[in-house]
């Protein structure tokens, strides 16, 4: 059942949590404004994210923003994330 506010989650470091069938494509936003840390995010069994944030490489690395399809997975984790906060929104 698709809702009137669009479904998003967001948090800090390491989760689990349930993502809506309805929901077929998703906006991520991650940070991490320090050194160097890894950001993964999976849906079911597939890695949909697998970055290096931080200012290792500059600026521009410690933020990522991209859009990715997840039409069938429900169970989404974020692993390796210590301290990376994050959001994953409804792309309607």
């Amino acid at each position: 059942m698709i809702t009137t506010v669009p479904w998003e989650k967001h948090g800090g470091g390491n989760d689990v949590f349930t993502k809506p069938r309805y929901v077929t494509s998703v906006m991520v936003h991650a940070y991490y404004p320090y050194f160097s840390q890894s950001f993964v995010l999976r849906c079911d069994s597939d890695t949909i994210v697998n970055a290096v944030l931080g200012r290792i490489y500059g600026d521009a690395n410690a933020n990522y923003n991209s859009m990715h399809a997840t039409p069938s997975c429900t169970q989404m984790r974020t692993e390796f994330s210590k301290d990376v906060q994050w959001q994953v929104s409804e792309v309607r």
